[in-house]
């Protein structure tokens, strides 16, 4: 199980990373505002989605913080990503 935290760690750092490095490297005409939204939106819910079936599987969150989120109960959880998600948007 510690092999397979280490990679959530890696997935969890490295992806979100990826996203910054296009943005810095690569040109990127920004597109209307909703579809940017969307693709913003769907990474998220991907993201999100990946990350909570990780703990599911684990039934062990790769992260201390994430521990303390998951401590809350699923419902408080969810609140807390979806706060999370709306404060960075």
């Amino acid at each position: 199980q510690k092999g397979f935290m280490f990679f959530m760690r890696y997935i969890h750092t490295v992806v979100p990373l990826l996203l910054v490095a296009d943005a810095a490297i690569a040109a990127h005409r920004p597109c209307a505002w909703e579809e940017e939204l969307r693709a913003g939106l769907l990474l998220a819910a991907s993201y999100l989605s990946w990350n909570f079936l990780c703990w599911a599987l684990l039934r062990f969150p790769p992260y201390p913080l994430q521990k303390e989120i998951y401590g809350l109960g699923a419902v408080p959880a969810l609140l807390v990503y979806i706060a999370l998600v709306v404060f960075l948007i």
